[in-house]
């Protein structure tokens, strides 16, 4: 599953929110995360996060946080 978020994150970045959401309950949101900054696209999954946010999981509310503190900057 990790690879195809690396693969879709090379291939079809416009399509990582719907490849995100059905795989969201079978993944480590805290990896997918890491991946997704490590690539430096978290904002590609800015949907995909909020979708996520019902869950109340530490790193899927610093993630949000880091986005929009990073909205906020510009």
């Amino acid at each position: 599953m990790y690879k195809a978020i690396s693969f879709y994150l090379d291939r079809q970045p416009m399509l990582l929110n719907d490849l995100l959401s059905a795989m969201s309950a079978r993944v480590d949101h805290s990896r997918v995360i890491k991946i997704l900054e490590t690539a430096d696209n978290l904002p590609l999954a800015r949907q995909w996060l909020i979708s996520c946010q019902s869950r109340n999981l530490r790193s899927v509310n610093q993630a949000l946080f880091s986005l929009v503190s990073l909205m906020e900057l510009t």
